[in-house]
C-alpha cells in the first residue's frame, strides 16, 4: 500500500500492467464504506515510481482517458517528490487506475481546483501578481487611496471556499464563501480603477 489519504481509502500497487510498456504501473484504489466518495485526493511518493527522466507522471482510466493529477516538487529542488489525484468512487467500488509518463510538451490540462492569488500596487499603480513579497512589521497600512493589497495580502483558494491573510496590524485569516466553482481571486477586490477596493460583496462571485 502507498498511502491512505482518506481513513476509507485505499491505494495499492499490482504487479505487471498489462497492454503497456514496462515503465506503466497499475494502481488500484477501494472505497471500503456505504457511502460514495466525491474527490477522495491521493498522493504517490516519487520512490514508488518508475522514473523516467525528462517525462512527468500522468495517471489514466481503465478507458484511457486522463485522471486530474499533478506531480509536485515540494522541496524546490527541480525533482517530482510526489504524484498527487484525485478520483470518486461509489459505495464499496473499485478502479484500476494506470500510471504512465509524457513528454512535458504532451501533458494534458486540467480544469483548476485551486488557485493562489497576492496581487500588489507596483510602481507604475497598476496591481501585478507576486510570487513573493516582504514588509517590516512597523507602518503597515491601513486603507486609504494607496492602499496596495488586492486582497489585503495574499490569498488562495479552491472549487468551493477561498481565503486570504492580511498584511496589516490585523495579522489573520479571513474566509471568502463562494458561489462559483471557478477560480475567481484574480478578479476579486479590484475597482473600475484597476486598484484595490472592496468588491468582495458585490461581484457575484464571492460574498
Amino acid at each position: 500500500m502507498v498511502k491512505i489519504i482518506n481513513a476509507i481509502i485505499t491505494l495499492f500497487f499490482l504487479l505487471g500492467c498489462s497492454g503497456c510498456e514496462s515503465h506503466c504501473q497499475t494502481i488500484r484504489i477501494e472505497n471500503l464504506t456505504n457511502e460514495t466518495v466525491q474527490d477522495a485526493s491521493f498522493i504517490i511518493k516519487a520512490s514508488n515510481l518508475k522514473i523516467i527522466k525528462g517525462k512527468l507522471p500522468i495517471i489514466k482510466d481503465k478507458d484511457g482517458k486522463y485522471v486530474p493529477c499533478q506531480f509536485d516538487d515540494m522541496n524546490r529542488d527541480g525533482t517530482g517528490d510526489e504524484l498527487v489525484f484525485v478520483y470518486s468512487l461509489p459505495s464499496y467500488g473499485s478502479e484500476e487506475l494506470t500510471v504512465d509518463w509524457v513528454e512535458h510538451e504532451t501533458y494534458p490540462s486540467f480544469i483548476p481546483r485551486t488557485h493562489v492569488r497576492y496581487g500588489k500596487l507596483n510602481s507604475k499603480d497598476k496591481i501585478e501578481s507576486l510570487s513573493e513579497d516582504s514588509r517590516d512589521k512597523h507602518n503597515l497600512p491601513r486603507g486609504g487611496d494607496d492602499y496596495p493589497y488586492q486582497h489585503d495580502g495574499p490569498a488562495w483558494e479552491n472549487d468551493k471556499i477561498g481565503f486570504r491573510h492580511y498584511f496589516d496590524g490585523r495579522n489573520v485569516n479571513d474566509i471568502y464563501g463562494k458561489i462559483t466553482s471557478s477560480m475567481v481571486l484574480d478578479n476579486v477586490g479590484i475597482g473600475d480603477n484597476g486598484k484595490p477596493a472592496n468588491t468582495y460583496q458585490v461581484s457575484g462571485q464571492t460574498h
